[in-house]
């Protein structure tokens, strides 16, 4: 007797080439809806397969990314389609050799578990962080952040996170 359903292994979320933005779009009948404080990161596939676009606001010293899901304009939902991270950049460090940038993860709230936008959100963060530092630290309260650690600690370790005295960080400090 078997007493547990066996769950369908999800697919990864994949991010959409800029490229083919129209054209998935197009097929689906959806809209990009407008973010006048936002920038667009990308579009993307989560793991239900459903169209999402990531975001961000860059408003020093705080900055938020956004994964809205998109619907098509006659099925648009009153529930909240917005999952979003927010990050407070602490401080930059210069000297004559490097720039050294440390953020602090201030929350990570996604509107369903298990879709694969908090990667997302998280991906569009490093990325960013990157293009403008070779060195880096960003750190988030691990009770916060896993909210009281019903968030799996591999949602973070797969981004190169390691659990450190209570803290979730991220370093870079090697000269790409």
């Amino acid at each position: 007797m078997k007493f547990f359903k066996t769950l369908a292994k999800t697919e990864e979320a994949v991010w959409i080439p800029e490229a083919e933005w129209h054209t998935v779009c197009e097929q689906e009948g959806l809209t990009v809806p407008s973010h006048p404080q936002e920038q667009i990161v990308g579009l993307a596939y989560n793991n239900q397969r459903q169209v999402v676009e990531v975001t961000r606001n860059l408003r020093p010293p705080a900055l938020s990314y956004y994964v809205t899901i998109l619907e098509q304009p006659n099925n648009r939902s009153l529930i909240s389609k917005r999952s979003f991270l927010t990050v407070l950049h602490e401080r930059t460090e210069r000297t004559s050799t490097l720039e050294f940038g440390t953020f602090s993860l201030l929350e990570i709230n996604v509107r369903e578990e298990g879709l694969g936008e908090r990667g997302l959100m998280l991906e569009a963060l490093i990325q960013d962080i990157e293009k403008k530092y070779t060195h880096y630290a960003i750190r988030g309260d691990y009770a916060t952040i896993t909210l009281q650690g019903r968030v799996s600690q591999s949602c973070f370790t797969k981004y190169g996170f390691q659990l450190k005295d209570s803290y979730l960080t991220l370093t870079n400090t090697v000269t790409s």
